[in-house]
């Protein structure tokens, strides 16, 4: 619901990252809450890569936590990141192949000197009707210690409440849904 993000690929401009380029570049969710980003066009992503990791050294100073939320594939401003954070916290979902991927993905962010205690795992969109297999990632390179998480599927529902910007209420009614994000 929010009226749009701000363009991190600006940073590219920018001569340094100050704390009053960041309060320029806050897009206010609720109070206490703020979105940074994406960038406007994808194509320019790279254009902000190399300011990053200072971005993230000066949000962490005021705030009390900070997401990251990376592309899929580890870019040099992705490890900068996975390097700076307190947890490192790497989703998969439970379908074939992801196991593999997720063992990739927390093997390299070890070579990059990411502590394997500082690794989390966390299945999304489970079925809840299932039982979380937590023996599948542990043997691992990098999980061997993750805590592992799980959060529930919640169908068209979900969706359409987080299109409709209804991300409160979402938050808010029970579901099982709601509960396992809750949870994490």
């Amino acid at each position: 619901g929010l009226p749009g993000g701000s363009d991190l690929a600006r940073l590219a401009s920018e001569p340094s990252i100050s704390h009053e380029l960041v309060e320029r570049l806050k897009i206010p969710v609720r109070p206490g809450l703020f979105v940074l980003g994406p960038c406007e066009r994808p194509e320019a992503a790279e254009q902000a890569m190399a300011s990053i990791g200072l971005l993230v050294r000066v949000i962490s100073t005021t705030c009390d936590l900070v997401l990251v939320d990376t592309s899929t594939t580890f870019t040099d401003a992705v490890a900068q990141a996975a390097q700076l954070a307190d947890r490192l916290v790497i989703v998969s979902d439970g379908r074939a192949g992801s196991l593999s991927s997720l063992a990739r993905t927390s093997g390299l962010a070890v070579r990059l000197g990411v502590a394997r205690t500082r690794i989390a795992r966390l299945e999304n969109r489970a079925n809840p009707r299932e039982r979380a297999n937590l023996a599948a990632g542990r043997a691992e390179v990098g999980l061997e210690a993750a805590r592992a998480f799980r959060t529930f599927e919640g169908g068209a529902e979900v969706e359409d409440q987080l299109a409709s910007g209804r991300v409160v209420d979402l938050a808010e009614s029970g579901s099982p849904f709601a509960e396992s994000v809750a949870t994490v």
